[in-house]
């Protein structure tokens, strides 16, 4: 009985062996699965056993992580790849909007804004990590999409991007179509910021962001104070639409102060003159313009002092979609009675203006003595009425500008378009400010 006893456990101790055996065989052949696990630091790649279940890993990770290893050969490279797209993703969910502040990632078939005459793309990941090109760009913008101010906006919105380019060590880019082709008019000179739109293209394919910053009341600015620029928007292409003043807040910030340019120290006139004479050269046809007015009035053998004024009004018959009233035509005989002192020791007096009744009320009161450049005139961003050829109306605006850098008495008025020519004119002397009804010195 002992003998039958042994011989049936012995059997049974064999069998189970040989299904213990063939088990283990079973589940050293299976192929273990890859699986991605998300947690709240990082993306983790582990092996799950057979039997293990994501549910099952997650709970177990709530008490102890578990130990990391590696896929197997051949599995490499994939997994990386996938890991990698997934930070990616997580990173391209962030995009910006005009404020600065961040917004959710357009859905597939959703417009995006991108400026006419640049990159036509959409806005993509900052983090693409595939991008080769170590050149990172930041454009102006200034198209006809939405407005971007006048002429004088322009010049500082700028000449701030490209001191925040120089900062932040990116190639500085224009794209200035609005009313037309800002390279009719003025022409790299320092500066070669006419980029190929082709290589802004090529540069941003996968990686570029619009910023738009016009009448922020300089929030953009404010920011510089103490932000990282190409920290918080690290895309190879950035094209900013601003009107802003960026040398206030840059000058400001302690991570660009010891980057700052010698030309962009000192005063703001003297900071803006500097900017625009680098980036910019008159093109051969208005410098021809420029010439001919000159020669007009034999300029070089003046010997008396070439008086200047703009006056800007603002809302008129011809600016209707102005809504403001810059200046109020009752006042402009206090201009007059300024001038006339000039005038009555044999100066000419120049006249740039937005309205045609202050030009024609101008001539009325100093007949010939009146000078202007007796063209068409024109708001830059398009509020004027129907001109028959608004490019040449532009450079005509353009063309009003220049002369008065060149004014040997200049009065300015409630106008960035005059303010930065006392800028480029780069002296105070006899410099007057016309606003509301009063003439005072002006000191840049």
């Amino acid at each position: 009985m002992t003998r039958r006893l042994l011989k049936v456990f012995l059997a049974f101790c064999g069998v189970a062996t040989v299904v213990y055996v063939m088990l283990v065989m079973l589940t050293a052949s299976y192929p273990s699965r890859i699986a991605l696990i998300n947690n709240s630091d990082d993306i983790h790649v582990y092996r799950l056993s057979v039997g293990d279940t994501v549910a099952k890993n997650r709970k177990s990770r709530q008490a102890k992580k578990p130990e990391l290893k590696t896929p197997r050969r051949g599995k490499e490279k994939s997994v990386q790849r996938v890991a990698e797209f997934s930070r990616h993703s997580a990173a391209a969910d962030n995009f910006v909007k005009d404020d600065g502040t961040e917004l959710n990632t357009p859905k597939r078939g959703e417009k995006t804004s991108q400026p006419r005459g640049a990159a036509q793309t959409p806005n993509s990941s900052a983090a693409d990590s595939t991008i080769t090109n170590s050149v990172r760009y930041l454009v102006f913008v200034c198209d006809g999409r939405r407005s971007c101010g006048g002429w004088g906006d322009r010049q500082r919105g700028l000449v701030g991007v490209y001191l925040l380019a120089h900062v932040t060590g990116r190639r500085f880019a224009m794209v200035m179509t609005r009313p037309c082709d800002v390279i009719n008019h003025y022409v790299p000179h320092l500066v070669a910021w006419n980029v190929p739109v082709k290589v802004l293209q090529a540069a941003g394919l996968t990686s570029n962001l619009s910023l738009d910053d016009v009448d922020s009341r300089q929030r953009l600015t404010a920011r510089l104070r103490v932000m990282d620029f190409n920290a918080v928007y690290p895309q190879t292409v950035v094209y900013i639409r601003t009107n802003a003043e960026y040398w206030l807040g840059i000058r400001a910030s302690k991570l660009y102060t010891p980057v700052l340019p010698d030309w962009a120290r000192g005063s703001r006139a003297r900071y803006f003159a500097a900017g625009w004479t680098r980036l910019t050269a008159p093109s051969p046809s208005l410098q021809a313009r420029l010439d001919r007015f000159l020669d007009r009035i034999d300029f070089d053998r003046r010997t008396r002092p070439l008086v200047c004024a703009h006056v800007r009004v603002g809302h008129s018959a011809n600016f209707k979609r102005e809504t403001a009233v810059r200046c109020n035509i009752t006042t402009l005989p206090v201009l007059w009675d300024f001038l006339q002192p000039w005038v009555t020791n044999g100066s000419d007096v120049f006249l740039a203006t937005d309205s045609y009744e202050v030009r024609n009320l101008t001539r009325h009161r100093f007949g010939a003595r009146m000078l202007d450049t007796g063209e068409e005139i024109v708001h830059v961003d398009g509020r004027s009425t129907a001109v028959q050829d608004v490019c040449h109306g532009f450079q005509s605006a353009l063309l009003d500008q220049l002369i008065l850098t060149r004014c040997d008495v200049l009065v300015t008025s409630h106008s960035i378009f005059s303010q930065r020519a006392a800028y480029l004119r780069g002296r105070s002397d006899n410099l007057y400010s016309f606003l509301k009804g009063k003439i005072t010195r002006y000191f840049i």
